[in-house]
């Protein structure tokens, strides 16, 4: 996914939002004015039921995906809480288009000045993990 427009900021937002985002692979790389992280989503949509009848068990994958941001003048990271892995709530743009915002459910201030947006959203290659949840069934 390639994101060059607060609309499409808006998409990525959408489709990251309730990931966990590991601060740990944080990686700039100055020469080239890139900064990269990585996420991790579970993909409900490919569940696997595992039985149960008013409450589900389920089956859901994990897959990775690394953000990549371009054109980056700097960055701003003040990790207060020190807990690695961070749900990412939304991922919002200034006015001006110069400065990224990621906003987490646990505080973090993490923002990322840029000349201009471009980011690319990759799937990892690595094989999704699967982990065991239980949700309700909703009748309809």
């Amino acid at each position: 996914m390639e994101v060059t427009t607060p609309s499409e900021l808006n998409i990525l937002s959408d489709f990251l939002h309730d990931s966990d985002m590991d601060i740990d692979t944080l990686d700039f790389n100055e020469s080239e004015s890139t900064i990269s992280v990585v996420f991790e989503k579970e993909l409900w949509e490919d569940r696997a039921p595992l039985g149960g009848f008013i409450i589900l068990k389920v089956s859901v994958p994990v897959q990775k995906f690394v953000l990549s941001v371009s054109n980056v003048t700097g960055y701003e990271l003040n990790d207060t809480e020190k807990i690695g892995c961070y749900d990412l709530s939304e991922v919002l743009l200034d006015p001006a288009g110069k400065r990224i915002e990621f906003t987490t459910g646990v505080p973090l201030d993490f923002a990322v000045n840029v000349s201009s947006l471009k980011m690319r959203l990759n799937k990892s290659s690595s094989a999704p993990e699967w982990v065991n949840r239980r949700c309700l069934r909703f009748l309809g």
